[in-house]
């Protein structure tokens, strides 16, 4: 009996000094991608700004959704954004915009200038895709809307899957980008007067 309470303590204490914390998660960006094919040869808007960029739960939060091959959604841990997506969004999206060559102006959140025209966008997939076995892709679906002078003008759909093969930014940050510009080119169409 005394060697078996003896060997539980050893147990405790060395449990206890072998654990550990565990490591820090590994955390990722959402950039805008060195070049971005633009969706316009000349502008069709005069000035445009981003009025509204959200995220929608459960893409939310700062941990990474991964579509488990079973379809069911899991958050991981080990793996984060640097921020929330909603924050690492918001400088990607105005250089894609830019990039975009449909605006002579892409207006800054705090510029008093009035805009010709406004985006809203809604991210409704911002996840890790592992449906198929052996690859992991990132994936995001999107929808942006055109306003003028608060009226709706149209909206559209993107949506991407870039393989991951690791690198969850470079991954994203495409995958976001084309998303995006496929959804600018549709609303390229779109012809709004300009203010100047």
């Amino acid at each position: 009996m005394r060697q078996a309470v003896l060997f539980v303590a050893c147990g405790l204490v060395l449990a206890g000094c072998l654990g550990g914390r565990a490591p820090e998660p590994r955390r990722w960006l959402v950039e805008a991608p060195g070049t971005v094919p633009a969706a316009a040869a000349r502008p069709v808007w005069g000035s445009v700004r981003v009025a509204r960029l959200a995220v929608s739960a459960p893409y939310d939060g700062q941990r990474l959704a991964v579509r488990r091959a079973d379809g069911t959604l899991a958050l991981d841990g080990r793996n984060v954004f640097a921020a929330t997506p909603g924050a690492l969004l918001r400088l990607p999206t105005r250089e894609i915009v830019r990039a975009s060559g449909l605006a002579r102006k892409v207006l800054l959140e705090g510029s008093s200038a009035r805009e010709d025209a406004t985006l809203e966008i809604e991210v409704d997939i911002l996840a890790l895709d592992c449906t198929q076995a052996g690859t992991v892709r990132a994936q995001v679906a999107l929808e942006a809307t055109l306003l003028a002078d608060r009226r709706f003008v149209q909206a559209v759909r993107g949506s991407a899957s870039v393989p991951a093969d690791g690198n969850f930014t470079a991954a994203f940050s495409s995958a976001y980008a084309q998303a995006l510009t496929g959804a600018l080119k549709e609303l390229g169409a779109c012809a709004i007067p300009s203010r100047e």
